[in-house]
């Protein structure tokens, strides 16, 4: 058999992350991983140790959104030049909920919440290659429905194009 090590990644806490040894198989290929898979894998795992990993499921009705988008995108589209999707909307919608409930936004250091004083919200990008990518709105309180739309937008294409900045994905 063919012996593979997995790289450790980036210590994200305070104590490392051990090296883990996966085997693998004949007739099993080995691919280097691009800078991209590399930074996606880091910062899933930053993520596990960062915050807690829960799943929770609450229904909305959105009829009332889905009619205002339907009755505005194309008068949106011709005056922005700009595609108005879903994501931007809800996006507003999330930084309102941020302002009125200021404690989920927080990060909890061993016994000490942080209280973050940013509102910076990551969204998911589907990419070409059938990953998803999470680019970060950094300050996302600070635009407008306008402002998010044109944001979103082109983090969404850069992130397709793999023109992304590091901070853009932080």
């Amino acid at each position: 058999t063919i012996e593979a090590t997995a790289a450790p990644t980036a210590a994200v806490t305070k104590t490392a992350t051990p090296a883990v040894s996966i085997s693998a198989n004949a007739g099993d290929e080995i691919i280097e991983m691009d800078r991209m898979r590399k930074m996606i894998a880091e910062r899933m795992v930053e993520s596990k140790h960062t915050s807690p990993h829960v799943t929770s499921f609450v229904e909305a009705d959105v009829t009332s959104i889905v009619k205002w988008r339907d009755k505005v995108k194309n008068e949106f589209q011709g005056r922005e030049n700009e595609k108005l999707t879903f994501t931007p909307i809800f996006l507003e919608a999330v930084v309102q909920a941020i302002k009125d409930y200021p404690m989920i936004n927080i990060s909890v250091d061993g016994d000490k919440i942080i209280k973050r004083k940013n509102i910076n919200v990551g969204m998911a990008v589907a990419l070409p290659t059938g990953n998803l990518i999470v680019p970060v709105i950094h300050n996302t309180d600070q635009y407008n429905l306008v402002g998010l739309v044109k944001k979103v937008n082109d983090l969404a294409n850069r992130a397709r194009d793999n023109k992304l900045l590091p901070d853009e994905l932080a």
